[in-house]
This record gives structure tokens, C-alpha cells and sequence, in this order.
């Protein structure tokens, strides 16, 4: 089957893949490619690529690839809706295609347009926060100044952010540290782009009041995406003051977010965050994955306390936590497995014993991390995430205390809009 077909293997984190010599030929792959800048094409005897790829290497064969129809993708949003809503959640934050695997900018745009299609003939059944690639952000200005706002009228979808990835995964051996990894002591990461090329990318973004969120797994990369952000929004607040009028990102304050922010340096670094309201987008369910390999990878020191999955460091330094689920990539839609994962910190083959306990966190916590906080990092807290006067009746209904069980609920009912959404099995305990 494969002799004549081409294969696209992608590993779960999507920053490595495996293609087979019929997709090399196509992408017209060979020795005498250079490796792009922020990406690597493994090579065997005399420069032939292996067929292993990583990061901005993967858009050399993803140029080829057949693109999905509007009308595809508009039946596998409205499948992974309802998905998540049997999962419990209610609101999504949708981080769109990364261009810096191969994906156009117009076809990036474009599944915007899809989310819109489907708000319009009310076919959206979650809330969807859409984001868009960094380099899109004029383009998003634009089709927000044409829709008028950051929101549909019904409410279901919202807009407003551009993201962009600073480094690999961990996994791939492509996030960026500031050591070399205890398994390759030649390697320290890749960051995907150039660093002033990137800041004034993000300058752009917050010239037209958007939110910029950018990926960063490795202790280096968290440091050095931060330091940008921060030097961008201060460099446009001073030619905002020199060009003498104000800036109307007033109504909207600055929320930038860092994805993931797996490893840091130290305390300096979870400091910089919570001074700059910088948010954290953590997801838990990763834990239970990398704890083994971070030993391998990190060795014991970065892999403890203060330096990986360090959640309960960030909410004692007051940074802004949210918890997500990187779905459809690395870990499950599972929002209340990620909450147990949080408190318990328990890798499966650890035999009930918690890796870092002095990282865990409390039930209340991790549960405002996947309601309260989410909506803040997404400017929807006056809509949802808390019942209170004014939200939105968005909730779930467990069959067991989500604050005292011991094992994982499961959802019975979800409602959005005070209407039952879904139902479930199962009965109240």
C-alpha cells in the first residue's frame, strides 16, 4: 500500500512527523534541501532525509497535501462540538492551523469564516473563541472592524486572538532550554523565528488591539516569548504617546498568553509573567505523559519543584492560570480529568504516588482554572464561567462532587443558555 501511496504520520504533539519516500518525492525532499530555519529534516548516509521531520520542516511536505473542503470542515467542527459537550465543555479556545507547518494564511483565515458560517445559522453548540495565525493579525483587524465587534451577535463565537509558536515540544527534543537536554548534550532546542522578526510581529498584533498568544514549552522559550511580549507592548504604548492620541486598546485590556509554559527557570520567570498579566495556559493532562520522559530528558532538578508543571508556584506568584487540554493533538478533551490531574499529580505506573507533590494544587483552584480564568483569558467573563447576575446559564450537571471524588465524574447533562445541550447516562450520586 504504501510503495506507491504517500504517507504523513504525525506524532501527537504535531511538532515531528514521519513521511515515506513517495511524500519526500512530491515535496520534491532530497539531500540537497537545506534545513529551514527553526526546523529539521533527519538525514541518514550521504544527506538522504530519513523521512523524519520536525517543526518548520513539516511544511516542505505539507505544501502537498489535499486541503479539506469549506463544507468538510464545517461537519468535523460541528463533530468535535458535540464531543466536547459530552465531555463537559462548554466553551472552546480554538488556536487555529500554524502556518509554520505549511498552512496559507488565506486558508487559515478562511476557517474563521467557517466558525462564522456555522454562528449564523445558529449550528455552533459550544462557544467558540477562534484565534488566527500571528501573521493574520491585519487581516483579523480588518474583519473585525467589518463585523463590527469581537463577538457574533449570537454570542457563540468570539475572536480576537493571534498565535504563533516560539519553540518545539519536549517529546521532539525541539523545546527550547537554556541547557542542553541530559539525553543529547549537544542539543538545547529550536526556537522557530527569528526573535526581532518575531517581535514585530507582535508589535502588529498589539497595534490592532489583539491578544498574542504564543507557544513556549522550554524553560528558554518561556523566558524569551515573555521578554518579547512585554518589550513589544511597551515599545507600542511609546509611539502610541509620541504619535499624541490614545490607543483604543484602552477598552480592552492587554491578556496576552503564553500556551503551555511546561518548564521554567525560576521564580524570576513566573515574576515577569504575573507583572506583565501575562496568562499561563497550562494543561495537566500532559503531566502524566512527560513525567517519566522529563526525567530522562531533564534530569531530576528541572524535571521538580518550581521547574516543571510548576501550577501551584505560578498561582503563589499570582500568575494568571488556565488550564486547557491541547486537544485534538497530545492529551483528551477532558477538562475534569485535567482538574484530577492538577490535585493529584499521579502518572499512570506510579502506583498512586504524586510526581512533584509540592506542585499540587487544591480542587477549588484547578476548578477556577477551567471556568473562571478561562473566560478572563478569552474577555468572555461577563458571559460565562461563573453563574452569577448577568452570565450566561452555561453549566454541567456530574453525577459526583467534583471537589470531593475520587475518581473522575461523569457529565449527565450540559446546558448553554439555560437549555439542555446534552444528556448523558448515568444517575446523580
Amino acid at each position: 500500500v504504501t510503495a506507491s501511496n504517500p504517507v504523513f504520520l504525525s506524532r501527537s504533539d504535531g511538532h515531528m512527523v514521519l513521511v515515506n519516500d513517495v511524500a519526500l518525492a512530491l515535496a520534491q525532499v532530497d539531500a540537497s534541501t537545506p534545513d529551514p530555519e527553526g526546523g529539521v529534516i533527519e538525514r541518514g548516509e550521504g544527506g538522504r532525509p530519513t523521512g523524519l521531520l520536525k517543526d518548520t520542516a513539516i511544511a516542505l511536505v505539507r505544501a502537498v497535501q489535499p486541503v479539506p473542503t469549506f463544507e468538510q470542515k464545517e461537519d468535523h467542527i460541528k463533530r468535535a462540538a458535540a464531543y466536547a459537550l459530552s465531555n463537559g465543555v462548554t466553551m472552546v479556545h480554538d488556536m487555529g492551523i500554524p502556518t509554520f507547518t505549511g498552512q496559507s494564511l488565506d486558508l487559515c483565515m478562511k476557517d474563521l469564516w467557517v466558525y462564522w458560517n456555522l454562528a449564523q445559522r445558529s449550528e455552533l453548540s459550544t462557544r467558540v473563541y477562534a484565534c488566527v495565525p500571528l501573521d493574520a493579525a491585519e487581516e483579523l483587524r480588518a474583519f473585525i472592524d467589518e463585523k463590527g465587534g469581537w463577538s457574533h451577535q449570537s454570542e457563540m463565537l468570539s475572536f480576537g486572538c493571534v498565535k504563533d509558536f516560539y519553540d518545539g515540544s519536549l517529546g521532539s527534543e525541539t523545546a527550547l532550554f537554556h541547557d542542553p537536554y541530559a539525553s543529547d548534550a549537544a542539543n538545547t532546542g529550536i526556537r522557530i523565528h527569528d526573535r526581532d522578526r518575531l517581535e514585530r510581529s507582535v508589535r502588529t498584533a498589539i497595534r490592532s488591539d489583539l491578544q498574542v498568544i504564543l507557544h513556549a514549552i522550554g524553560d528558554k522559550a518561556v523566558d524569551e516569548a515573555s521578554e518579547i511580549i512585554v518589550r513589544a507592548a511597551e515599545k507600542e504604548a511609546a509611539a502610541a504617546a509620541e504619535r499624541g492620541r490614545e490607543r483604543e486598546r484602552e477598552r480592552r485590556p492587554q491578556r496576552h498568553r503564553l500556551e503551555h509554559v511546561q518548564h521554567v527557570k525560576g521564580k524570576e520567570t513566573l515574576e515577569r509573567l504575573a507583572s506583565a498579566n501575562i496568562v499561563a495556559s497550562v494543561n495537566p493532562l500532559h503531566l502524566l505523559d512527560d513525567a517519566d520522559m522529563m526525567l530522562e530528558k531533564l534530569g531530576e532538578m528541572r524535571s521538580g519543584a518550581g521547574r516543571s508543571y510548576a501550577f501551584k508556584s505560578m498561582l503563589e506568584s499570582n500568575v494568571s492560570v488556565v488550564f486547557g487540554s491541547d486537544w485534538p493533538l497530545v492529551a483528551p478533551l477532558d477538562p475534569l480529568g485535567g482538574i484530577l490531574a492538577a490535585t493529584d499529580r499521579v502518572p499512570p505506573g506510579h502506583k498512586g504516588k504524586a510526581f512533584v507533590s509540592e506542585e499540587r494544587i487544591t480542587r477549588e483552584q484547578a476548578l477556577a482554572a477551567v471556568t473562571g480564568a478561562a473566560s478572563h483569558a478569552s474577555f468572555t467573563e461577563n458571559l460565562a464561567g461563573s453563574l452569577s447576575e448577568g452570565a450566561r446559564a452555561d453549566f454541567v450537571v456530574l453525577d459526583r462532587d467534583i471537589l470531593t471524588c475520587t475518581q473522575r465524574p461523569s457529565v449527565l447533562r450540559v446546558y448553554i443558555n439555560g437549555k439542555a445541550v446534552f444528556e448523558g447516562g448515568g444517575e446523580e450520586e
